[in-house]
């Protein structure tokens, strides 16, 4: 009976804590002194080979499926999260660039907090293969430049969204709530 008691507070804090996004990272009031950040939007830009700034968590690989509604995770590797700007961005097939991509609170540029963790939920634009980079850099003082590799991380990820099946997500929702408590009460 202890085992479960713990196990449902464990459960219940970390869902706290997921929700409350606001004490992690917070919104930008756009006076940021990037020079060029052209580099940025540009789709011929590489991803950096390493994640130095901030490890992604969510997605995992750089190609996923998952939902229209979808939750980006990342935890800050710098000493000194505060100073670490990320930016979410969705690959724009028309204009053939990299797009500011809000998430479902309508921002798209966010400090790390001095927790240094990021959780944003997105709601993709449509149904198949979605493009989307995460751009995160360090502030310095003053004016600066983006420099790839060195102040600059940039990780491109395709997420494929399947087409909305009420069906499917009330047999997904039923088997999660069966394993959930299976876990629970074993």
């Amino acid at each position: 009976m202890y085992k479960r008691i713990c196990s449902f507070l464990t459960i219940f804090i970390v869902s706290v804590l997921m929700l409350s996004t606001v004490s992690f990272s917070y919104q930008m009031d756009g006076s940021d002194d990037v020079i060029d950040d052209e580099i940025i939007y540009s789709k011929d830009t590489k991803p950096t080979a390493k994640q130095f700034l901030v490890t992604i968590t969510t997605p995992e690989k750089e190609k996923v499926e998952g939902e229209k509604s979808y939750v980006i995770c990342g935890v800050s590797k710098d000493k000194e999260p505060e100073s670490i700007v990320v930016r979410l961005l969705r690959y724009d097939e028309e204009t053939n660039t990299y797009i500011d991509f809000p998430d479902s609170e309508g921002d798209t540029k966010w400090e790390l907090g001095r927790f240094g963790v990021l959780i944003k939920e997105i709601e993709f634009p449509k149904d198949g293969v979605n493009k989307i980079r995460i751009a995160a850099y360090k502030k310095s003082s003053g004016k600066f430049h983006l420099i790839r590799g060195e102040n600059l991380q940039i990780t491109d990820y395709s997420v494929s969204v399947k087409k909305d099946d009420i069906t499917e997500k009330i047999k997904n929702g039923i088997i999660k709530i069966t394993d959930f408590f299976k876990g629970i009460f074993k």
